[in-house]
């Protein structure tokens, strides 16, 4: 399912189709590629670090749109929607997990 048909943006809240699934690509040879240290955050933000965007402990993430072809950072909403109230808290779970961290 692609991030277009899973989301909607309604009303001022993001929605998440009940059929979709989150999947965070936290390695670069994940989904887009996007994932990994340092990742593509640089390429698509390089003024930017993932906290001036509202991320914890220099862990980013970007959601690529196909149709401008391109990354935009994720915004605190659609994670929240996906993944829960406390996103900030499982995105490190998740990246400590599968980078051997935790």
């Amino acid at each position: 399912m692609t991030f277009e048909s899973a989301t909607r943006y309604r009303d001022g809240k993001w929605r998440v189709d009940f059929l979709a699934r989150t999947v965070l690509g936290v390695g670069p040879s994940e989904g887009r590629g996007l994932g990994g240290q340092p990742g593509r955050w640089r390429e698509f933000y390089p003024q930017k670090s993932p906290g001036d965007c509202g991320f914890v402990e220099n862990v980013g993430v970007l959601c690529w749109e196909d149709g401008d072809g391109r990354a935009y950072s994720a915004e605190a909403g659609l994670l929240s929607a996906a993944l829960g109230p406390d996103w900030r808290t499982r995105l490190k779970q998740e990246v400590a997990t599968r980078s051997g961290g935790g």
